[in-house]
């Protein structure tokens, strides 16, 4: 008897570990930036750690946790390259917990921009309106229109805001997502998909990738960004909201 309730409790037990932890499936790396100098990053689909390479930045502790400040110079930034695991054309979902301590600018949390400021497969952005946007670039091109692809969120500084673009659909028939704080604010739709990696720049935290302009950098704090290679579904980007934000709020 003790044997079947054992086994019966290990069962009950890793289904709700698992069901907890859905969002997971399709993680390509995340980078939790609690480290200083060497910031590692995990790789899922390759299950090793990764040095990401960090110029300028300073760790901070705040609160109940790490994390990387920005003090937005154009040198402040963490260059994670191309990784055959980024090389994301299709369905794609990018997260991060941003502090901005000056807002009413234009600010890039994490994007793949190249220097050109032409092809992007993804951008997270904070506009000069304060409000949180997700799109991505082609030929020129910002697909959807980061305006009209916003949030409704109106930003304030020093306050921590969890942010997520997701990109649903496939080829010819795509939708851009962005959630705030475990909320979806807006959905827009367009034909038009994504540049190819080879086209685009490395992808940079704290940058437009590797666009340099000095009014677009990351003024304040980064921590805990992730990239999937599909599109998460409301009640995951909902769960994995709240799993962290008695951390930061």
């Amino acid at each position: 008897m003790r044997t079947i309730l054992l086994i019966a409790l290990i069962f009950c037990c890793s289904s709700f570990l698992n069901d907890c932890k859905k969002w997971q499936k399709g993680l390509c790396m995340r980078f939790p930036l609690r480290e200083n100098a060497g910031l590692l990053c995990f790789d899922y689909s390759r299950r090793t750690n990764v040095i990401a390479t960090g110029v300028g930045i300073e760790r901070k502790v705040m609160q109940r946790g790490s994390c990387v400040y920005f003090d937005g110079s154009t040198g402040d930034k963490i260059s994670i390259g191309k990784p055959s695991c980024l090389n994301l054309q299709g369905q794609m979902t990018v997260s991060a917990w941003c502090y901005f301590t000056s807002v009413s600018q234009y600010r890039y949390p994490v994007s793949d921009y190249n220097s050109g400021g032409t092809n992007a497969q993804f951008a997270l952005q904070h506009t000069n309106t304060n409000k949180l946007t997700f799109f991505w670039a082609l030929s020129g091109q910002q697909y959807p229109n980061p305006f009209t692809a916003a949030g409704t969120t109106t930003t304030v500084a020093n306050k921590w805001y969890h942010v997520v673009g997701v990109r649903d659909g496939a080829s010819g028939a795509w939708t851009a997502r962005i959630y705030v704080n475990g909320i979806l604010e807006n959905s827009t739709n367009t034909a038009n998909g994504p540049a190819t990696q080879a086209n685009a720049g490395n992808v940079t935290i704290g940058q437009p990738g590797d666009l340099v302009n000095s009014i677009l950098p990351m003024v304040g704090y980064i921590n805990d960004v992730q990239i999937w290679d599909r599109a998460l579904r409301a009640e995951e980007v909902k769960e994995l909201f709240i799993e962290e934000s008695n951390k930061y709020n």
